[in-house]
């Protein structure tokens, strides 16, 4: 029996976005993610860019992201 535990996960993220002339739009958001799991502690890093280009005139928008790039600093372990 491992008796009375509180799980936790939680993340801190920081996000920035801006313009570029008329029609892009760029962003990025910077994450801290921390688990615990009993005795179980994982921390890691990671990182969600993406942009954008919209075109107003013809009514349409094109993105493309990527998420979750990053590294676990702290690995699970008692």
């Amino acid at each position: 029996m491992l008796g009375t535990f509180r799980p936790v996960d939680f993340t801190f993220q920081l996000t920035a976005s801006r313009r570029y002339l008329e029609k892009w739009h760029y962003g990025i958001t910077l994450k801290y993610i921390r688990s615990c799991y009993f005795d179980y502690r994982s921390a890691g890093l990671a990182a969600d860019v993406g942009i954008t280009f919209t075109d107003t005139a013809r009514g349409w928008q094109a993105g493309l992201v990527a998420t979750n790039m990053g590294t676990q600093f702290m690995k699970y372990a008692p």
